[in-house]
């Protein structure tokens, strides 16, 4: 085995994987993230001690993470705008969850990461019916 050399670590880049979704009958297109799409995941999830903020993140994360990897033939997101993500809160929960689990294959949370979400979840008031329906989305 050799040893990587410096322009051979930074040759690494990301890859497309296509993935079979089963529960839609469908082929999805993820991309791999590269270290600076997961610092700026979880930039974005922990450590947030507004609660407004934090119920916003909750209640649209498989949205936002699904949106960040689903890609098309090219490697360009499909889902760009924050209505794009919007959107996709409105498709069948079974259906977003197929995505979100595909997309977790490839690009996993880490431990870390998972328990500051589940943890702040557990510390975050119930969230009204009425916030999970609004059409706003800042992302």
């Amino acid at each position: 085995m050799e040893f990587l050399s410096k322009d051979g670590l930074l040759a690494i880049t990301p890859t497309i994987e296509e993935i079979e979704v089963a529960e839609l009958g469908s082929m999805i297109r993820v991309k791999r993230a590269t270290a600076r799409e997961k610092n700026e995941w979880e930039a974005q999830t922990i450590g947030i001690s507004d609660p407004d903020r934090m119920r916003e993140l909750i209640t649209t994360a498989e949205e936002r993470y699904v949106a960040r990897y689903l890609v098309d033939e090219k490697g360009k997101r499909i889902y760009t705008t924050g209505e794009d993500i919007a959107n996709l809160g409105g498709i069948t929960p079974q259906a977003l969850d197929a995505l979100y689990q595909a997309v977790l294959k490839v690009n996993p949370l880490g431990p870390v990461q998972k328990e500051e979400v589940e943890k702040e979840i557990k510390n975050s008031e119930t969230i009204p019916s009425s916030d999970l329906l609004s059409d706003s989305l800042d992302t």
